[in-house]
């Protein structure tokens, strides 16, 4: 029997006996050889012009008669695979014809490759061949346990799908051995197919949480703890601090801390600090400006920035600087505000006396200490001593 002769007639048999196996195999058809088979030392597998790309797949869940070298869908979907072989040497055996599939466990960056491999004891050749699977997002890859199909000899049209030799399910096909089809003849007639399902599930994703809070204190009287309100005075320095920290489940990429300043207030060069966990160290300026990048945070962890800056000295009394700042990751932005409010009137503990403040440490005794702007600009200080009845007052 010459295999180019009997290829014609083949071929509508093939088509029949494909679209018998409940359409999962629609739009696959014989390839129409055009070059006869040529007798050499041994077999070989898929080498003739018009053999079909040995490994193609298609998006079952979307039924899809096409079989291609890319399959597009969304996690959830479920993926044909169809293993094409044929022997294309004439009056030969390819002994114990082997398919092996593999692939990863989950996609990376949305894709996925599909391996397979094709090869028997005595072949001249093997084959190893791809597809790529698409998804919208990461997603696990399954083989779906009893979906192998094998149809050879597609000359036989009444059984398009038959058992594997030696009992097997099909399953050993993503073994390292892989599924054994026995041996294959020579010629057209002899083709077939293996098909296997793959299917694709969502990733529960561990998921960041970020927070922020934003505070402050007057570095120049050295109040003691950073707070989200307090007052100062013109011509103060402030020292801001950003805390943020992820108490999700997964980390967060790629995030940025930065900060508005309010009119009034000026960013002071070489001042600001980070602490990621490992300790403060210096790092340059750029927080009040496009920010400062922190990478990936890890969940569980938390740190903070701080840096310093001043107040203008003839901002008026009474009003209140707010100050934002912000984390930006993954297209959000989060953001947190600490207030200022300008005062001319300050009270003071004794015993945590700040840069310039004159007050003996005497204890509990609590002072009052009311400056006086006066139009020559000059200041008078009254001090007031709860403990006596009368005030002495300094000039």
């Amino acid at each position: 029997m010459n295999c180019t002769e009997n290829k014609t007639s083949t071929k509508s048999k093939i088509a029949i006996a494909l679209l018998a196996v409940a359409g999962v195999l629609a739009g696959v058809l014989a390839p129409l050889a055009s070059v006869k088979a040529v007798d050499t030392v041994g077999p070989r597998f898929n080498v003739l012009p018009d053999d079909y790309k040995t490994l193609r797949g298609g998006n079952k869940t979307k039924n899809e008669l096409s079989r291609n070298a890319v399959v597009t869908g969304v996690a959830g979907d479920t993926v044909s695979g169809l293993v094409y072989y044929h022997n294309d040497v004439l009056n030969t055996t390819a002994n114990n014809t082997k398919v092996k599939v593999t692939f990863p466990a989950q996609t990376t960056n949305k894709k996925a490759t599909v391996s397979v491999n094709l090869s028997a004891d005595n072949a001249e050749n093997i084959i190893n061949d791809t597809m790529e699977i698409q998804l919208d997002q990461d997603a696990k890859l399954t083989f779906v346990q009893g979906s192998v199909q094998w149809l050879p000899n597609f000359t036989d049209t009444t059984k398009p799908a038959v058992a594997l030799p030696n009992g097997q399910t099909g399953n050993e096909i993503i073994t390292p051995n892989g599924v054994n089809l026995g041996g294959i003849n020579g010629c057209w007639n002899y083709i077939g197919y293996v098909y296997f399902l793959v299917k694709t599930d969502k990733i529960d994703q561990k998921l960041p949480a970020l927070k922020i809070e934003k505070t402050v204190r007057d570095f120049t009287v050295n109040e003691a703890t950073f707070v989200k309100e307090n007052e100062a005075k013109p011509g103060d320095v402030l020292e801001y601090k950003i805390s943020y920290s992820n108490t999700g489940e997964g980390p967060a990429a790629n995030v940025t801390v930065s900060d508005v300043l309010p009119a009034n207030v000026t960013y002071l060069a070489n001042t600001t600090v980070l602490n990621d966990g490992t300790g403060e160290k210096m790092v340059a300026d750029g927080i009040a400006q496009s920010g400062i990048s922190l990478g990936a945070i890890a969940n569980g962890t938390s740190g903070y920035v701080k840096f310093k800056a001043q107040i203008s000295s003839t901002v008026a009394a009474d009003q209140t600087l707010t100050n934002t700042g912000y984390l930006l990751f993954n297209k959000q932005n989060l953001s947190d505000t600490a207030k200022t409010k300008i005062v001319v009137s300050v009270i003071v503990t004794p015993g945590q006396p700040g840069a310039g403040n004159p007050l003996p440490q005497t204890g509990a005794e609590t002072y009052i200490i009311t400056a006086l702007i006066v139009a020559a600009g000059y200041v008078t200080a009254k001090y007031l001593k709860k403990r006596k009845e009368l005030a002495e007052l300094i000039k």
